[in-house]
């Protein structure tokens, strides 16, 4: 039979693995969030001629 200490074990690496999985997911969503939101600034603030060399 499984020892009870083991099993417990088990299951705190699991539930430690799958919270630094969703830390990281978190983190990654504030970093995509933080350059979409500074390209949409630095496209609003900048002048129209260099928004229009984009586009083309």
């Amino acid at each position: 039979m499984t020892d009870p200490t083991t099993i417990l074990l088990a299951e705190y690496a699991a539930l430690r693995s799958e919270t630094e999985r969703r830390s990281t997911l978190q983190w990654n969503v504030v970093a995509l969030q933080l350059a979409s939101a500074g390209a949409i600034i630095s496209l609003a603030i900048a002048p129209a001629a260099n928004v229009a060399l984009l586009s083309s």
